[in-house]
């Protein structure tokens, strides 16, 4: 067995775990996190155990030891392909030696802890068209502002479930079943009025965390999960636009079934998958759909050009059918693990579907649960896909392709707390962070954003028209 850091200061580190191996700022431990200054001196130990597995310890750190996006009180056994956060640094389990391939992480403690081991439309939306337009974000789209929801769930008694098939495939009809109170429908709104719809799957039932994807929840300031009058509120507890993530919180969770996330290392081309979630339909009632296909490839990246989407570093295509509303819904194994979140859509190839990689998941999802942002301070934008978006935004259409547009801010956000929306009247167009130019798209905006955390600033060039200003802005 090894050890191997996949996200951090010293990504690429590696030990074997073949004797206890200990983790921390000491220079004497095993793997020295001395650029981590979340780590404790002494943080962790590793032990390899006669059943093949790892019993992970906290040795009395200051910051807590994370498996599977919990922090752990006790020893805890992981099986190979475990992720462990370690204050900002990521490390995986692995049977094999690093130097043979890259680390396969999955989340097995679920697993190790079970005896199992707002228009409705028929027509779907697509993204406003834009040079080389060949991608949309499988959400439905309500004026300048673009969301997507899809995904609801039966809500109702008081028992905390974690749904683990663990006896090998099953059927999609017992996949639905069995995941149908883990799948969520998430609306986002600004001053009581619905923006946006799209999809959620439970992540932690216990503390009541809905992962989605941020373009859902990102075109509105309050936000609710559930289904038809049985919705409940919701917080944003941490968003990462530039990953296309965002995590919610509700108080009540009664009856959530929680979702373990799966091996995207053991995926392979034509497996069979199942996808879920709450995608608009001829009938105004929302629906669980079921979308069955397999997978074309296990794992690329998503670079093609896109308006209101990011670049993916790591995407799972399928021949699965999506459509506006089923984004931030779970893409799920035959054994009902979330190998990804459905996320975008081809419109220049039939049925090719883009979901983010359960790799990503696990190496995001430990800080956004834990209110640990990335690139968000509460900013709302748009991003006009013709030149007519752009007058009808109140400015000068020659802005088009040169500006990205603020219209709100989330409450409570650094963005809230700025007088930036004081002094304009509507959008705010901005074209520039800290000096760079921004061409309307948000791959163009992530690159000055994405990598911004609680405590950075970053300066935006915003123009009413006649004048530039300056306004800087902080991050969650």
């Amino acid at each position: 067995m090894f050890l191997v850091v996949i996200d951090g200061p010293a990504q690429g580190r590696s030990v074997a775990i073949d004797r206890i191996r200990t983790v921390g700022r000491d220079h004497d431990c095993s793997i020295v996190l001395d650029d981590d200054e979340r780590v404790s001196r002494q943080h962790a130990s590793f032990s390899p155990q006669p059943d093949g597995t790892v019993m992970v310890a906290d040795l009395g750190s200051t910051n807590g030891v994370l498996v599977a996006g919990r922090r752990i009180t006790e020893p805890t056994p992981v099986a190979a392909g475990a992720v462990v956060r370690i204050g900002r640094t990521a490390v995986a389990v692995r049977a094999s030696d690093p130097a043979v391939g890259p680390a396969t992480v999955i989340d097995v403690a679920s697993r190790i802890a079970s005896p199992a081991t707002p228009a409705t439309s028929a027509t779907p939306a697509t993204m406003p068209a834009v040079p080389t337009p060949v991608i949309r974000s499988a959400r439905r789209r309500r004026s300048l502002v673009i969301g997507g929801v899809g995904a609801a769930a039966v809500l109702g008694a008081a028992a905390v479930v974690v749904v683990a098939m663990g006896n090998g495939p099953a059927t999609p009809e017992e996949i639905t079943e069995r995941a149908s109170g883990g799948v969520l429908q998430v609306q986002a709104e600004v001053d009581g009025q619905l923006i946006g719809t799209g999809s959620g799957w439970v992540y932690d039932a216990d503390d009541g965390l809905i992962v989605t994807n941020y373009h859902v929840v990102g075109v509105g300031t309050t936000f609710s999960v559930g289904v038809g009058p049985d919705r409940r509120s919701a917080t944003l507890v941490g968003a990462a636009p530039c990953d296309d993530l965002a995590v919610l919180r509700v108080d009540r969770i009664d009856d959530l079934v929680e979702l373990p996330i799966g091996d995207q290392g053991a995926l392979r081309n034509g497996q069979g998958v199942v996808a879920l979630g709450y995608p608009g339909t001829a009938s105004e009632t929302p629906a669980l759909i079921t979308g069955t296909g397999t997978i074309s490839t296990p794992e690329t990246q998503f670079d093609a050009p896109a308006l209101d989407l990011p670049r993916y570093p790591n995407v799972i295509i399928t021949q699965t059918p999506i459509n506006p509303g089923n984004s931030g819904g779970p893409l799920l194994d035959l054994e009902g693990n979330v190998i990804g979140v459905n996320s975008a859509g081809s419109i220049a190839t039939q049925n090719q579907n883009y979901a983010i990689g359960a790799d990503r998941l696990l190496e995001t999802l430990p800080d956004l649960a834990a209110g640990d942002s990335y690139g968000w301070n509460g900013l709302l934008f748009v991003f006009p896909g013709s030149p007519e978006e752009v007058e009808a935004l109140g400015y000068d259409p020659a802005l088009f392709g040169q500006a990205v547009f603020a219209v709100d801010a989330v409450p409570q956000t650094p963005a809230a707390n700025t007088g930036l929306f004081r002094q304009f009247e509507g959008a705010v167009p901005i074209i520039g962070i800290d000096g760079a130019p921004m061409d309307g798209t948000l791959q163009t905006l992530c690159t000055s954003i994405a990598s911004k955390r609680r405590g950075d600033t970053t300066n935006f060039n915003v123009t009413d028209g006649v004048d530039v200003f300056d306004f800087p802005l902080g991050y969650s």
